[in-house]
């Protein structure tokens, strides 16, 4: 469904992600704080809590060494000795020895992650000198007013705007929000909107 203006518009997908592309002038602002509004209306729609609570850690002696487990919304690490999967919001890491692949979905260079019991945010991506490519998720275990349990955006464009926002919101309790899809749409949408 499309907006009257046509800034916007928005679907439900099969799995029951609803899917919104916006198309976001910056009028002078930088491309972060054109996008809190966005942030503040999504952060309504889930009741996660991720501050800086303390975090669960189950580590024990493995087969091969120290083992660490952590689960929490979105974030999920299993390591043994030198072994280890992380999996955070469409990044993940597999890790053996000196070896390790690593893999961005969001064709992110640099990630922050803030999570607790109560759920995680995660941020990725960058600003650079010509162009935008953002990436936030919040989620959290328990679903919020609506039944999401995660929402975030990708968010691209050229450095001076406007931006193309895909915002997602998923009642899945875990989901990895890394969708080529996605982004291809998001992408085809910058390049019609330049």
């Amino acid at each position: 469904m499309a907006t009257p203006d046509g800034q916007s518009c928005s679907y439900r997908r099969d799995n029951g992600e609803v899917v919104t592309l916006i198309r976001l002038p910056l009028n002078g602002q930088t491309p972060r704080s054109a996008l809190v509004p966005v942030e503040i209306a999504l952060a309504a729609d889930v009741s996660a809590k991720p501050g800086p609570e303390a975090v669960a850690v189950n580590v024990a002696q493995g087969d091969s060494g120290d083992r660490a487990k952590i689960d929490l919304p979105g974030v999920h690490i299993d390591a043994n000795g030198d072994k280890a999967k992380v999996s955070v919001f469409g990044v993940t890491v597999n890790a053996d020895g000196d070896k390790a692949d690593v893999h961005a979905g969001v064709g992110a260079n640099a990630a922050t992650v803030h999570a607790g019991p109560g759920g995680a945010e995660v941020r990725a991506g960058s600003v650079g000198t010509q162009a935008v490519n953002l990436f936030y998720v919040l989620a959290g275990d328990a679903a919020g007013p609506n039944g999401y349990h995660a929402v975030g955006y990708v968010a691209r464009g050229p450095i001076a705007g406007p931006l193309v926002v895909g915002e997602f919101k998923s009642k899945a309790d875990s989901q990895n929000h890394s969708d080529h899809d996605f982004e291809a749409l998001i992408d085809m949408n910058v390049h019609d909107a330049g």
